[in-house]
């Protein structure tokens, strides 16, 4: 096997989400014949039990002289954001390119990381926060969530506690494919409030169809609901099952800073028999 046929990678973690990233900048690897789909590709890749297992994977590739992500969730399916991956692409770049700061395109536009004080703060722009109500109803009682776009769609519910998953999942089938949210659907994100500036959160997110230890736009919707989307600039720590995140909004909530760790758990090569 060539050298040229084996495909890199980098598996790196932010407060419990997992990420492949795949070195795709090559034009022997973006030329690459592959006999699969792109989505297949990311379904074996990362499946825990035969692949190396991931909660999303990024394909690394070069627009121009810049550089641009392709995202996945775990299911195959396309994604235009995701906020933990964000940062994970900050410790990528750190890692593989020796940056402290990386500009790249995604399919909502040019996001800066830059690395700082060991956190990696992710700068979204162009964001519309604004909510939507979702009404609904659990054993006939009426409730009401907030669909949050913070590059994807979160369907917001305020709780007394995050602890009880039993009583979250009671929820997620009212909200992951409520009509409001589009043909696709929503992740669903709920939050605690601590205190008026901090917060515990916790994602079911779509792709993977089950809770994660940490979802960065669900982060963000949760920092957006709790804040009350006063129009000035503000913080908010918000605490993870995966850690603990800060969130910085500017500009009437047009602007977004996430910032937290990302780490490299391990790097090596996909073999061969990926590509079949």
């Amino acid at each position: 096997m060539s050298a040229n046929s084996r495909f890199p990678f980098y598996k790196i973690v932010g407060t419990g989400n997992d990420f492949l990233f795949l070195d795709f900048r090559d034009d022997y690897l973006t030329d690459v014949n592959r006999p699969v789909a792109r989505a297949e590709f990311v379904r074996r890749i990362a499946n825990r039990h035969t692949g190396v297992g991931s909660d999303g994977v990024v394909f690394v590739e070069k627009q121009g002289s810049d550089l641009k992500w392709d995202f996945y969730n775990p299911d195959g399916s396309s994604a235009a954001m995701c906020g933990n991956a964000l940062r994970c692409m900050g410790r990528w770049a750190k890692t593989v390119l020796g940056k402290d700061e990386v500009q790249f395109h995604t399919r909502l536009g040019l996001v800066t990381v830059r690395y700082e004080g060991g956190r990696f703060n992710a700068q979204l722009r162009g964001l519309n926060v604004s909510p939507r109500a979702l009404p609904y109803e659990i054993d006939g009682s009426p409730l009401e969530a907030s669909l949050i776009n913070t590059g994807v769609p979160h369907a917001v519910v305020r709780v007394s506690t995050i602890s009880n998953e039993d009583f979250l999942l009671k929820h997620v089938p009212h909200l992951r494919r409520h009509p409001v949210a589009g043909i696709e659907g929503a992740n669903v994100t709920f939050v605690q409030v601590v205190d008026a500036k901090e917060f515990k959160t916790v994602t079911f997110e779509r792709g993977i169809e089950d809770f994660t230890l940490s979802c960065g736009t669900g982060v963000l919707a949760a920092a957006a609901e709790g804040l009350g989307f006063i129009p000035s600039e503000t913080s908010a720590k918000l605490t993870t099952p995966g850690g603990i995140l800060e969130v910085i909004y500017k500009d009437n909530f047009s602007v977004a800073h996430l910032i937290g760790p990302a780490e490299v758990i391990c790097s090596g090569f996909l073999e061969e028999r990926f590509l079949r």
